[in-house]
């Protein structure tokens, strides 16, 4: 199945895989570390509007990641 690159900017690329988005971006890790997470069309217009949304977003798709694998991350 191909991606369509719908928007590559902010640090981020969104993407559309068959009806789905997925954003990648960078885990933000000493070294480089390309992270892919499923989001919603309201995740996708934040996530383009500008870099402080953008930002917000990914926030809340970090914690949302931990909140899924719990053992994975210690406090």
């Amino acid at each position: 199945m191909n991606d369509e690159q719908v928007f590559v900017g902010h640090g981020i690329v969104i993407l559309r895989r068959g009806g789905d988005l997925f954003v990648q971006y960078d885990g933000g890790a000493l070294v480089p570390k390309w992270l892919e997470a499923p989001i919603s069309e309201a995740e996708a217009d934040s996530l383009k509007a500008d870099e402080q949304s953008a930002y917000k977003v990914l926030l809340q798709l970090g914690v949302r990641s931990r909140l899924a694998a719990p053992g994975l991350c210690r406090p």
